[in-house]
């Protein structure tokens, strides 16, 4: 199913998740928890009257639009704790949740929004793509069930039912829901699909029970045939089937090929908790992460990449980029790797850089010891300690670190520590340049880091230039004809 974030505006208004979440997790409060709900009342028939949003979730949709999630949360639940019904706030709020891969409380906001509103079409296609995503197919099915009931020109759900209930070997109600599509999209993109995956469906249920390995056969020759949400569908049976690491992974790549990035996010999770260490996961969640955040920016058919790069560079640049749900996936990807071995100085004062950006300045601290114990009297692991212990009020500890001495009398004990703070900040930001171009000119506190630990940036390779156009140079003919004739 092709992710887009912002949906079908048509027919569902305010939809955003077309299939998208990013298992990030912002240690920030607004994304602790979702605001306390008051017990769910009985649906009825009649939508309960909204309060006036304002300007309120307008401002958090813009918010999230220019990629600051975290303050459209805190918008958000600032305006629900005076107005707690607002259905079309809840199903923002679900949003931002669904985008930073807390999916049971996304479905908690998406959940509490068809309480307050029954008919809100926007909300529960947002529930059921979570559901479905989180491989929770048969609490998906009665919503995509519902949609196609309230508008049968919802293809989406229809599709959605067909997907579910193959997964589930559910084989006549995915048959119907095939047909169905059939019948009303003929000759369309859809239609075509249904067709093709009925007569694969009546083919399935004539044989009988499968096995995983008949499974994972089937899902990569069509994955090797980039028919990838077909693939996916396999893949997913067999990991349903046999839980692996391996065999989750495939699934979320199976997803990344179709632009489902909700459901390969939630399948890399899956991965992740059967092998917490399971690298290709890691690198993959970066991956994902950074297209999320671009998809709920508003963008639509975002192209993106593996990370092909080792990940201290990756995270160099998700740095400089200002992207700290992609620096953190990346952090941990470095963390995972990294002992007590000298060769992992670097990463540790990438990943606690990340912390003292994100205000955890305690695991900043101590991810800056650990790189200082690994390389002894380094100025640049050095410096980023006396950073942290200054943003720990630990003042005393953050002039012996920044080696600085006292200050003129007629200024204040620590008025030159904020000084510091802003000069070795803009160190390191060029040291990151360094760090990804070696055409950049390298700074002694940290060249000697860098070169210890990881291996040269490649070389830029610049284009040739073209060449000048030939212009054909004409010969002197040898016959008659061609003789210049003489003047008279």
């Amino acid at each position: 199913m092709r992710a887009d974030l912002l949906g079908d505006r048509r027919r569902r208004g305010a939809s955003f998740l077309g299939s998208v979440v990013v298992v990030g997790v912002l240690t920030s409060s607004a994304w602790a928890a979702p605001p306390a709900a008051p017990a769910a009342a009985k649906p009825t028939t009649a939508a309960p009257v909204q309060p006036p949003s304002a300007q309120a979730v307008e401002e958090a949709v813009a918010l999230r639009q220019r990629g600051q999630f975290e303050q459209a949360a805190q918008k958000l639940i600032a305006w629900m704790a005076e107005h707690p019904e607002d259905a079309r706030a809840r199903n923002e709020l679900g949003t931002l949740y669904a985008l930073n891969g807390q999916l049971r409380d996304a479905e908690e906001q998406f959940n509490q929004a068809l309480v307050r509103q029954p008919g809100f079409a926007a909300a529960r296609w947002n529930l059921a793509e979570t559901l479905r995503a989180d491989e929770r197919c048969g609490d998906a099915l009665p919503h995509y069930s519902r949609l196609a009931d309230d508008d049968p020109r919802d293809g989406s759900a229809l599709k959605g039912q067909a997907l579910c209930n193959a997964i589930l070997g559910r084989w006549d109600p995915a048959l119907a829901a095939c047909d169905a599509l059939v019948k009303r999209f003929p000759g369309t993109s859809l239609g075509n699909w249904a067709s093709a995956q009925r007569a694969r469906i009546a083919e399935l249920a004539a044989g009988g029970a499968l096995t995983v390995g008949q499974m994972e056969a089937e899902g990569k020759q069509l994955f090797a045939e980039k028919r990838y949400g077909d693939a996916a569908v396999w893949l997913a049976m067999a990991a349903a089937t046999e839980p692996t690491a391996d065999r989750h992974y495939r699934v979320a790549m199976a997803q990344l090929g179709a632009q489902d990035l909700m459901a390969a996010q939630a399948a890399l999770a899956r991965a992740l908790a059967a092998d917490a260490n399971h690298q290709p996961a890691r690198m993959a969640m970066a991956t994902v992460a950074r297209a999320l955040r671009n998809l709920g920016r508003g963008a639509l058919d975002v192209s993106f990449t593996a990370v092909d790069e080792v990940p201290e560079r990756a995270l160099a640049r998700a740095l400089l980029d200002g992207d700290l749900v992609v620096s953190r996936q990346l952090a941990l990807a470095i963390l995972a790797g990294k002992g007590d071995a000298a060769s992992g100085a670097v990463g540790l004062l990438l990943a606690g850089e990340v912390e003292l950006r994100d205000g955890r300045n305690t695991k900043a601290y101590e991810l800056f010891e650990r790189a200082h114990k690994l390389r002894p009297g380094h100025d640049g692991a050095r410096k980023a300690m006396a950073d942290a212990a200054f943003q720990l009020g630990r003042l005393a500890d953050a002039r012996r670190l920044a080696a600085l001495p006292a200050p003129p009398v007629h200024l204040a004990e620590n008025a030159d520590l904020p000084v510091f703070v802003r000069q070795r900040r803009a160190e390191f930001t060029h040291q990151l340049k360094m760090m990804l171009d070696p055409g950049v000119r390298p700074m002694a506190a940290i060249v000697d880091l860098v070169a210890g630990d990881l291996p040269p940036p490649p070389p830029k390779v610049e284009p040739p230039p073209p060449e000048p156009p030939q212009v054909p140079v004409k010969g002197k003919g040898k016959g008659k004809g061609s003789k210049a004739g003489k003047k008279k």
